[in-house]
């Protein structure tokens, strides 16, 4: 996963992880997406059961955004 100094998990990738729904956490990619790195994208990738190509830091962040918005459109709050 996405670590800072001495193997703490990156406070970005924390907050993206609190978000519920895929809507949440692609309106949350937007809003800080100045602060993204290659490698936190392909962690936020990971955790939402995604995979991102190996592109520059801009296409792949597009990437994610979109797997993101699609996923959101088929999510429901309804229990199973």
């Amino acid at each position: 996963m996405s670590e800072t100094n001495e193997g703490s998990v990156n406070p970005l990738l924390l907050e993206y992880l609190d978000f519920k729904y895929y809507k949440d956490k692609a309106k949350w990619v937007r809003m800080h997406r100045d602060e993204l790195d290659d490698r936190l994208i392909d962690d936020m990738a990971m955790a939402s059961d995604l995979v991102i190509e190996e592109d520059p830091i801009f296409d792949k962040c597009e990437q994610l955004l979109k797997c993101l918005d699609m996923k959101g459109k088929f999510e429901t709050d309804r229990f199973r």
